[in-house]
C-alpha cells in the first residue's frame, strides 16, 4: 500500500515542534488545529506562504505508525529547496528545503524505511521551477548559459512560457534528473 505524504503538514520530528530553516515573507501556525489561510495581494497572488513546520525527521518518526497502517511505500510530495508549502516552485533540485531538514535527515529517512521495508517514491516535477530558481534567474541573464535552453522565451527576457499560466512556475523543456549514490543507496535529485 502506497501512503502520500505531503511534508509540510504531516508530523514535526523536533524535540519541541521548533520550524529549522524560516522562510522570509511567510508566516507559520500556533497549533496542528489551524486552518490554512493564504495571504493575498492586491492581484490575488499569494503574498505569503504558510506553513506547518513538518519535516522528514518528523516523518521518520511516524514509521511506526506508517508500518502498523500496512504502509510498503510512502510517495512523498516535493522536498526540493522552494518558496512555497507544496515546493513546486523549485529553487534548487540538488538541495533538500531547509524547512525540512538536512541531507543526513533525508538519508536517515531512507535507512529506516528500508530497515522497515518500506519503499519511496519522490515527486521530482522537473518540467517546472520556481521564478525565482538558479536555472531561471541564470537563463535571464545569460542567453549562453547553461539553463538558456530549458525556457522557452517568447520575448526575451520578460515574456516566457510558464506552467498553466502562472507566471511563478515556469515550464522547462529539459528534464534535470542525476543520481548520487550514497551508503544508504542510490537517491535521486
Amino acid at each position: 500500500m502506497v501512503y502520500q505524504i505531503f511534508p509540510d503538514c504531516f508530523n514535526n520530528g523536533n524535540p519541541h515542534g521548533e520550524i529549522q530553516g524560516r522562510k522570509k515573507d511567510s508566516f507559520i501556525y500556533a497549533t496542528k488545529e489551524d486552518s490554512p489561510y493564504y495571504i493575498k495581494d492586491e492581484h490575488g497572488d499569494i503574498a505569503r506562504w504558510d506553513f506547518f513546520g513538518g519535516n522528514l525527521e518528523g516523518i521518520r518518526q511516524k514509521i511506526p505508525y506508517l508500518k502498523d497502517l500496512g504502509v510498503t511505500a510512502i510517495y512523498l510530495n516535493s522536498i526540493f529547496q522552494a518558496s512555497s508549502n507544496h515546493r513546486y516552485d523549485t529553487q534548487d533540485f540538488m538541495k533538500i528545503d531547509p524547512m525540512l531538514g538536512t541531507e543526513e535527515d533525508f538519508k536517515n529517512l531512507i535507512k529506516d524505511l528500508h530497515k522497515n521495508r518500506i519503499a519511496l517514491i519522490l515527486d521530482g516535477v522537473f518540467n517546472h521551477v520556481g521564478a525565482d530558481s538558479k536555472y531561471f534567474l541564470s537563463a535571464v541573464t545569460d542567453k549562453t548559459g547553461p539553463y538558456y535552453s530549458w525556457f522557452n522565451f517568447i520575448n526575451y527576457p520578460t515574456k516566457y512560457q510558464s506552467w498553466w499560466g502562472e507566471p511563478r512556475f515556469l515550464k522547462s523543456t529539459r528534464v534535470m534528473l542525476t543520481t548520487r549514490t550514497s551508503s544508504a543507496g542510490p537517491t535521486a535529485f
